[in-house]
């Protein structure tokens, strides 16, 4: 019994500090989700073109900053983004497909990094949270239990701690519509990056990080069977 008393007050102290914390992270991921998204901004220039698009573009960051629909002489649209692997690509074209009436091709885009790789847990799997928030999809994982993990849910692991602090000093301003063409495509002149050798070795490195046999050959049949239906 005295013990208990005795914890009370450590836990009253800790309550003090935990709670107005945990009130703090509710109302920053409640301000993030309220903030226009580069993702969210691409979705709704779909909805905006879905009458229109004949031809979907769909892969990963290469063909998401490269794709540019409106350069050439067709009615496309680009659903690509960072770190969509083909599981992705699957839902994403899923789900457009038949909210695109006059869709008649679509366009995979795929790298050799594509076929091995998975979103997986961790930080990167933090992206799936663009996709569950804004198409309802369930997201890339390599077994269920990933899908479980908080980092899937929360805005602050997709931005991470640099880009959230820059965000929060800006008012949580974001120009979406600059960043992203009505094509779907990327104002590449907003985004510089180092191009050398060294960079280049470097997203190798990223790339295979968690690359496996066992991931490829998922996709490849996950692939192969999707090809068949559309």
């Amino acid at each position: 019994m005295a013990e208990r008393q005795q914890l009370r007050p450590v836990l009253k102290r800790a309550a003090v500090f935990i709670l107005p914390l945990l009130l703090a992270l509710g109302m920053l991921e409640l301000k993030l989700s309220l903030m226009p998204r580069e993702f969210s901004a691409k979705m709704n220039y779909l909805e905006k073109r879905a009458e229109s698009v004949e031809v979907l573009f769909a892969g990963n960051s290469q063909a998401h900053f490269d794709i540019h629909p409106d350069a050439t002489v067709v009615k496309g649209f680009n659903v690509s983004s960072p770190w969509q692997t083909p599981v992705l690509d699957v839902q994403v074209i899923e789900y457009w497909r038949p909210r695109l009436p006059k869709l008649k091709a679509i366009v995979l885009i795929l790298s050799h990094f594509s076929w091995g790789t998975s979103l997986g847990g961790g930080d990167r799997a933090s992206r799936n949270v663009l996709f569950r928030r804004d198409l309802g999809l369930w997201g890339d994982w390599r077994y269920f239990w990933e899908g479980l993990d908080p980092r899937s849910l929360s805005l602050i692991w997709v931005y991470g701690i640099e880009n959230v602090r820059t965000i929060v000093r800006q008012g949580f301003r974001f120009d979406s519509e600059g960043a992203v063409a009505p094509d779907g495509g990327w104002h590449s002149s907003l985004t510089k990056k180092e191009v050398s050798p060294r960079s280049a070795a470097a997203r190798v490195r990223i790339h295979l990080e968690d690359y496996t046999d066992r991931m490829r050959e998922r996709h490849e049949t996950l692939l192969v069977e999707s090809i068949r239906q559309w």
